[in-house]
């Protein structure tokens, strides 16, 4: 059950998000992933497409032991399929597990990079029947959070009674909802209605994301790798607080790394985190929006350690930003009252920075 736990929290938690078993654990575990999948709910545009579209059209497929993975592009969207099988274990008879998500994109055929973003995500267990895996997976409040784990539990976990289901499903709490304020590592203590906003939350920018994958197309099949270090000509430094509020950017002063802008974190759990955060680690300012000419911050925090909550001082005040553009990036000089503190760099994906390739599985031409 730690495996399984453990596991989840990497999954859901890090995007940040944190013994005994048996082999089949390691399996089950994974299935949890689709927990924080779903359709988006804001309006996040992907970049425009530039050159040719090569992949409408192809599917491709890869197996490795008992699970086989597909990637099946039409012109504007694509499905990703996997299939993987667990066998019987402690808690569990064996089963197949079937994961669907599907994608929109756009491309740039030049830089060899696709943009995309997910619509939605389905997975199901199939032993004699195809069940779905998270039905009406959806809560606010923490009885509506451990019904939800119930269910999939009792679906996942058919070897054991209800007890122990309702036991995992509250043991879920504290590997979900950790990164977003809820330390009871027993997972005893019912979760706030807060901490679960925060979530919702955070799913809800999750799903609202843009991501860079790069790709190498031969004749015969596919290489697929994600870039999470570049970003497409038209992202603007506001969007890291939307499109990509996953993603976290450095302003470097002196050659070294001043601060960290990462949004992702003060909006999971703001007494803990700044938007923008100090190399240290012991204090950083509260940001509440960006734009292409400015931070707006509304207080700074100061704290004992990495680990201990910020205390906070209201302050609001203005980071003024001027931006210079080339191909590749685009830099943005940090003033405050008048004094600069640093540059903030974004990298944009062209034709010059493409990734390698060498360990990367490649995924056969069907069609």
């Amino acid at each position: 059950m730690k495996k399984i736990l453990s596991f989840l929290a990497a999954a859901l938690l890090a995007a940040a998000f944190m013994g005994c078993s048996n082999d089949s654990d390691d399996n089950n575990s994974a299935l949890l992933l689709s927990l924080s999948s779903g359709g988006s709910s804001l309006s996040s545009a992907l970049p425009a497409s530039v050159g040719t579209n090569e992949l409408a059209g192809k599917k491709f497929s890869s197996s490795i032991g008992s699970s086989t993975s597909t990637y099946e592009f039409s012109g504007t969207t694509y499905k990703y399929s996997a299939v993987s099988e667990a066998g019987s274990g402690t808690y569990n008879t064996a089963y197949k597990l079937l994961t669907e998500d599907t994608y929109s994109y756009s491309y740039d055929s030049s830089a060899k990079r696709i943009y995309i973003k997910l619509l939605g995500s389905d997975s199901f267990i199939i032993r004699d029947g195809k069940t779905p895996l998270f039905p009406n997976f959806s809560f606010s409040t923490d009885a509506q959070f451990v019904d939800c784990y119930k269910l999939v539990y009792k679906i996942l976990y058919d070897k054991v009674d209800d007890a122990y289901i309702t036991s995992f499903a509250k043991q879920s709490r504290c590997p979900v909802f950790y990164t977003f304020g809820y330390t009871d590592t027993t997972g005893d203590t019912p979760v706030s209605d807060e901490i679960i906003a925060r979530y919702n939350r955070a799913q809800e920018l999750s799903r609202n994301s843009v991501s860079c994958t790069a790709y190498s197309l031969s004749l015969t099949g596919l290489k697929i790798v994600s870039d999470s270090g570049h970003y497409s000509k038209e992202t603007k430094l506001s969007d890291f607080c939307s499109s990509f509020a996953s993603s976290s950017l450095n302003l470097v002063a002196n050659g070294s790394t001043a601060f960290t802008f990462s949004y992702k974190m003060q909006y999971a759990w703001p007494e803990r985190y700044c938007a923008l955060t100090a190399s240290n680690g012991l204090w950083g300012y509260y940001v509440t929006s960006a734009s292409e000419s400015a931070l707006s911050v509304s207080k700074v925090g100061a704290r004992a350690s990495s680990s201990s909550d910020y205390i906070f001082m209201e302050q609001a005040s203005t980071i003024s930003l001027s931006k210079l553009e080339t191909s590749s990036y685009a830099v943005y000089t940090a003033s405050l009252d008048g004094a600069v503190i640093g540059t903030i760099t974004i990298p944009y994906a062209i034709a010059d920075n493409i990734p390698s390739f060498d360990t990367v599985v490649q995924y056969t031409l069907v069609q």
